[in-house]
Order: structure tokens, then sequence, then C-alpha cells
């Protein structure tokens, strides 16, 4: 929840925003009537308002974005790996709203909207050599991920990225994207994100913050359920459909000789 706010220190803050109220769309925040207010920090994002939902109701929302790794150690390439971290970039972030914005937040019961999981995994090669395989992989996905692209960085194809409404599985470059060189120079993310509250629940069977600290285990419970359903059943079958038919080929391409 939103505590408090100082607004004269909110608006003498360049990278934060105030939509107006529009007819009957408008949320009475500590003196002031808004549509929205949008604080855009350097590692996360705060979005308080309210917005008409698709039955022409009013709600109201509290919307909060961040990277933990990014606020611990200035980008993502590393992961948090412990429920104290989180809670340190969790802490870091209300501080700092505090401290600069002005305004005090309560997040002791907020809920999981979307969460992403990921693991790095260094290559004994280039990770551009990698391509055919991982457009192998990419074909031998599960349709319900319905959409499939290459992901692209600076224009330039480093993975690929499949997905639906509710789930989002990408395989890229992760030391392009953050412009990093490693001394390895091989780094490969395999990322999950789960897009919408409720398979949030589906996954991990909860979708609050309070018991993704006390259960933090279940990240890499979930992200190994994920990568075994998606990848680890279905690229050797995938791989023995593919050596099968070009068995055929070549037995047909005997006989014709």
């Amino acid at each position: 929840g939103i505590l408090s706010i100082d607004w004269a220190k909110l608006n003498s803050q360049p990278n934060t925003a105030i939509k107006h109220p529009v007819d009957h769309v408008m949320r009475q925040l500590h003196g002031q009537s808004i549509r929205c207010l949008t604080v855009n920090a350097h590692r996360y994002r705060l979005e308080i308002g309210a917005a008409v939902n698709q039955h022409g109701a009013v709600n109201i929302f509290e919307k909060l974005e961040i990277s933990p790794a990014a606020i611990l150690y200035g980008n993502n390439l590393r992961n948090i790996h412990s429920p104290a971290l989180l809670t340190e970039a969790l802490s870091a972030v209300q501080q700092e709203l505090q401290d600069i914005y002005g305004i005090c937040i309560d997040i002791s019961s907020a809920k999981l909207k979307s969460i992403e999981i990921n693991r790095n995994i260094r290559l004994e090669r280039p990770f551009a050599e990698y391509g055919k395989v991982f457009e192998f992989i990419r074909k031998a996905l599960p349709k319900v991920l319905i959409r499939s692209q290459n992901h692209e960085t600076c224009s330039q194809s480093t993975g690929f990225k499949a997905d639906n409404k509710e789930r989002c599985l990408k395989f890229y470059d992760k030391e392009r994207q953050v412009e990093i060189t490693l001394e390895s120079g091989r780094l490969l993310r395999v990322e999950y994100t789960f897009l919408t509250e409720r398979k949030v629940l589906t996954e991990f069977g909860f979708d609050s913050l309070g018991q993704l600290l006390a259960n933090f285990g279940s990240i890499e419970t979930v992200w190994r359920q994920n990568v075994e359903a998606d990848i680890l059943k279905r690229v050797p079958k995938a791989l023995e459909e593919e050596k099968k038919r070009h068995a055929k080929k070549l037995k047909e391409a005997m006989k014709l000789q």
C-alpha cells in the first residue's frame, strides 16, 4: 500500500509523471486526485493509479517492477540466490522511493503479478556456433508456446523467444544483452517469465511476496520442472525422430542406386 506521499519532493524529480483524472477514472491519493502516477527509476518502476476494467468498473492499482540483481549489482548478469538478498533489494527500493521521491510504501502484502526465473550456462564455444542447436531446440518446444521468433540484440539474432499469453521462454546471449565481456565470452541465459498472477499461482502454488520469501527454494524447483517438460523430455525425442527420418532417406537413396 501507499502510506504517504510528499508531493513537493515527488514533483521535483524529472523521471516522474502524473496523469490527471479523465471523467470518473480517478483515485484519491493523499490529498490529490490522479489517474496515474509513475516513477521511472533506473532499475525499477512504480505505477499507481486507476483504470477501467473490461466490465466498465474502475479498479485502483499499485505496481512495482524491479530487477533485484540489477539493484544489488548494477546489472542482472548475476542472479540473487537467497531470500535475504531479495529482501535487501526490496528494502533498497523502498528507501530510495522515500528518500528521493517522497513515497512511503508497504509491500508486506504484495501479490506477484509476474515473475522471471533464469539460469546462466557457460558454453564451451562462442555463442554463435550453437545457432543450429538452439534452432533445433526451438522447433522441438511444445506447441502451447504458440509464438516463436528470434531474440534480437542490436538487430542481430542472439537466440530465440517462444511464448503465449501466460508464459515466455528465452534462450539468448546474455553477455551481448548487457554489453559485458567476461573472460569466457560464452554465456547462455535460459529464462522463463510467468506473465499472469494465475500462472504464478499454478507454477508456484502461491502468489504473494511473503510466501516467495518463505519458500525461496521453489524458484529452482519450478525452473527445473519447466526445463524438463519443455526441453529435456522433448529434444531427445525430436532427435530420435530426426535420425529415423534421415535413415529412411538414406535407404531410399541407396535403393535408387
